[in-house]
């Protein structure tokens, strides 16, 4: 294999706005804004960007490890999860999540039947011990681990967005060490970047949460199993930094 894609596998995984979709059957709307379904798709690819056989997977993650949005009487449904992006640095592999919050953790891929599974577990049981998915669809051939439970990218500026983009920088003192990961935090209207340790996490309490994502008009209580997350508070380095001058465009 040569790359590895996320795949947008469900209806809910979009990017626009409702009213593309309000003059479709209802159907297609319901399944597009009224539904929980936000599985992951994965696949690896050949140096011509084909599929392998076998290699390309679709997993329900939410409810694995724990983090399905619960649902209380009069909600409507909605996802945990929306968009997933995938890093790669210092040769670790990243799962980047949008949710309330953007969330992180690292896999580990590996062809069935290959490597050593008595450090993988099949039940979620613990927080901190790599924990091995269930396929949901799709080929048999790839199976992925998760390092550990999502940790939250809170910044020190309260920062919740989304799409944050995450990098890295040499050592350029000392070449042989593991290069700093930064995430992208904001763009607009000042550029905005903080580093991070994506493994590593200190606890928050619950009503700090709250007060973080709490939004007005919205009810003043909160009970997701989404926040076992939300409180495993990524470890950030120094301050975050900014610059008035603005990054290139994207798109024209």
């Amino acid at each position: 294999a040569t790359y590895l894609v996320s795949l947008r596998v469900t209806a809910a995984n979009h990017c626009f706005p409702r009213d593309v979709f309000s003059d479709l059957p209802k159907p297609v709307w319901e399944a597009v804004y009224h539904t929980s379904i936000n599985h992951l798709g994965l696949a690896l690819l050949d140096e011509n960007y084909q599929l392998l056989p076998g290699y390309d997977i679709v997993i329900e993650v939410d409810t694995q490890v724990g983090l399905k949005r619960n649902m209380t009487p009069g909600d409507s449904l909605s996802v945990t999860f929306m968009d997933y992006r995938l890093f790669v640095i210092n040769g670790e592999i990243y799962l980047h999540i949008n949710a309330d919050t953007v969330i992180m953790t690292r896999l580990i891929l590996k062809a069935k039947g290959f490597g050593n599974d008595d450090e993988m577990h099949d039940k979620f049981t613990a927080e901190d011990q790599a924990f091995k998915l269930n396929n949901l669809f799709g080929g048999d051939q790839l199976e992925v681990t998760l390092a550990h439970q999502f940790n939250t990218l809170w910044t020190d500026e309260g920062v919740h967005g989304k799409n944050f983009a995450i990098f890295s920088v040499p050592n350029t003192s000392h070449p042989d060490n593991p290069a700093s990961i930064y995430a992208e935090i904001h763009i607009t209207p000042n550029h905005q970047v903080q580093q991070i340790v994506p493994e590593r996490f200190e606890h928050i309490s619950l009503q700090r949460v709250f007060e973080r994502v709490w939004k007005k008009g919205t009810r003043k209580s909160r009970n997701l199993n989404l926040d076992i997350a939300n409180r495993r508070s990524m470890i950030t380095v120094g301050n975050v930094t900014k610059s008035d001058i603005a990054p290139l465009a994207s798109f024209s």
